[in-house]
């Protein structure tokens, strides 16, 4: 099979972080396709004649490595030789048998973008999701439709909540892989975005211009996300317009002292003050900061929060606008963020001693 270098590497390169280790990138049907137990990743690739063969990681990092503008595939049963004019390699090869994957059904749409913004929006969450094995539905983002003609994209791990939408016309319950909007937004390129039913009931399939990804759904009991978003969109004391970016620049000198305890950082607010103070509560690590706001603040109070983890709310909340919306209520309230583009997000905060304690 002869193949042009340049646009087989380009396709192969965004195709080989989703190949399992010892596996390869499989030819099939007019297109190369590469799976792991989360989703499987195929590109529209025209093969020829040839028969359905796996090519494996090594010979696509040597075809990375070449110079030839045209090239040649040579698979046999158990191995495959890549040349070019002047250089030739053999690889070991495994069966194409080992691959599954479905086709989406034809007409079945269940959404479609022409841009985008819904990956975006999606991505913005992702941050949120939860790393327990034992929560398998919060390891993913919902996307869960309502009948006002919107479209919810939430995750949480609990402790952090994030939700974004985006107008749709549909119905739809379903909890994806995080990593597979980060390869989305990939390989988009502005094509836009449709996702459709396959021949399983547990996989979806995001289409995108030349390529495809089949999706593995995760467990769909999320839990009853819409309390606490209803609870960010309360008009309430202290909401703080914010920069966000001054407000990271903040927190990041704070880590620096904080050193290696990691310990919470405090924000606190002055009534009728335009700034916030951000300390350290590590008595030997010690850092304290003001930060200018565009409004004044309504009543004093403090709170301790990870600012890892408000540093994380705060890249997805001021990703498009820096300026913000900062709500800080109380000690043993949740921290809420908005964006004007749509972004809500929701920290707990940490319970700080009281003297004597």
């Amino acid at each position: 099979m002869m193949a042009n270098r340049k646009e087989l590497s380009d396709k192969l390169k965004k195709l080989k972080d989703v190949i399992m280790k010892d596996s390869g990138a499989l030819f099939r049907d007019g297109k190369i396709i590469a799976s792991n137990p989360a989703f499987a990743l195929s590109v529209d690739f025209d093969c020829g004649n040839a028969e359905e063969f796996a090519l494996p990681t090594t010979a696509i990092s040597f075809i990375e490595n070449m110079v030839d503008e045209e090239i040649e595939l040579q698979p046999s049963k158990n191995k495959i030789v890549v040349k070019g004019k002047r250089n030739k390699g053999t690889f070991a090869t495994v069966a194409p048998s080992i691959y599954h994957v479905s086709e989406p059904e034809a007409n079945d749409t269940l959404l479609a973008f022409a841009d985008d913004d819904f990956l975006r929006a999606a991505n913005s969450v992702t941050y949120a999701c939860s790393v327990i094995e034992t929560r398998p539905a919060q390891m993913g983002v919902l996307l869960d439709s309502e009948d006002s003609g919107k479209l919810n994209i939430i995750a949480s791990d609990g402790v952090k909540l994030a939700a974004n939408s985006v107008d749709y016309n549909g119905e739809i319950r379903a909890v994806i892989p995080k990593a597979a909007f980060k390869k989305l937004l990939s390989i988009s390129n502005g094509n836009g975005i449709t996702l459709k039913k396959t021949s399983s009931a547990n996989q979806l399939a995001f289409e995108t211009g030349e390529y495809t990804l089949f999706v593995q759904l995760l467990e769909n009991n999320f839990f009853n996300y819409k309390p606490l978003v209803e609870l960010t969109k309360q008009k309430s004391e202290n909401e703080l317009k914010i920069n966000s970016v001054s407000l990271l620049n903040a927190l990041q000198r704070a880590k620096i002292c904080e050193g290696t305890k990691r310990s919470a950082i405090v924000m606190m607010l002055d009534a009728n003050a335009n700034t916030v103070t951000i300390k350290t509560t590590d008595s030997l690590e010690s850092f304290s900061e003001e930060i200018v706001i565009e409004n004044t603040v309504d009543k004093a109070v403090s709170v301790a929060f990870n600012g890892d983890y408000m540093s994380e709310m705060l890249h997805a909340a001021g990703a498009d606008n820096p300026s913000i919306t900062l709500t800080v209520t109380g000690s043993g309230k949740p921290i809420i963020v908005k964006s004007a583009g749509g972004f809500i997000g929701l920290l707990q905060p940490i319970r700080m001693k009281k003297q004597g304690e």
